[in-house]
């Protein structure tokens, strides 16, 4: 079964729970995931908000630390089932951050020094929310930038932020490549001959999201056969559509 994308933080938890439950009676063997943390604490995004980051500051979610302890309980709190995890660009921010912030004029000092020595000796070569679940989990397998995972016949290793030759996907330009594929990214559901697109576990408004929002949760079930069907979830109750 490939989630929409999870971002934890931002979580819908009756989307998050229904999930769960869906997973469990399909009796399915692994579970894909996207952006699986929210990166909400480090975001160049938020950064450009003085009033985000105000808000950050009262309520303690500028702390990367506690971020990546939320992520890392997700995962060995669940721990009978097993997990993929798609290189997304949520989890990049991370990766950027490092590149680009000065540790000097941030918070989150510390942890910034450990991890830029880890990406200095070449410890962290998917990158830092790989090299964390790698050491903190067991029932994780996190996939590089352009690493394969085909399922049943359907590539699932692609995000969906990186388009052919690094350009701006669309799912015309994805329905023509030559494999079958299910990507994340954009958390509107979408069928497209060969290509299919999850949906989002996160909440619905995200403050970035205004107007008329096609955002919906919704997960793709690859069966044993290689067919596959979206399930949707509204209000805590799910329909197939196929």
């Amino acid at each position: 079964i490939v989630w929409g994308d999870l971002h934890l933080g931002e979580e819908d938890e009756i989307a998050l729970k229904t999930s769960f439950d869906m997973t469990n009676k399909l009796k399915a063997n692994k579970i894909v995931l996207h952006d699986v943390v929210n990166s909400h604490s480090i975001s160049h995004h938020e950064k450009r908000d003085p009033f985000q980051l105000l808000k950050r500051e009262e309520d303690g979610s500028w702390s990367l630390k506690n971020e990546l302890k939320n992520v890392e309980d997700f995962f060995n709190n669940n721990k009978k089932h097993s997990f993929i995890v798609i290189r997304s660009n949520h989890d990049e921010f991370i990766d950027r951050w490092l590149m680009n912030e000065d540790w000097r004029k941030a918070p989150n000092k510390l942890l910034y020094l450990n991890f830029a020595n880890i990406i200095a000796n070449g410890e962290a070569p998917k990158g830092i929310i790989p090299y964390v679940l790698s050491k903190q989990t067991t029932n994780t397998y996190c996939l590089a930038v352009d690493e394969s995972k085909v399922i049943n016949g359907w590539e699932v290793g692609m995000h969906g932020h990186i388009g052919v030759h690094g350009s701006k996907p669309s799912p015309i330009q994805l329905k023509n490549l030559p494999i079958k594929t299910i990507t994340g990214h954009t958390h509107v559901p979408h069928r497209e001959d060969g290509h299919l697109s999850v949906g989002t576990l996160s909440k619905l408004r995200l403050g970035y999201n205004k107007g008329a929002s096609a955002w919906l949760h919704s997960n793709v079930v690859i069966y044993p056969n290689g067919k596959t069907s979206h399930i949707h979830i509204i209000d805590g109750k799910y329909t197939t559509l196929i």
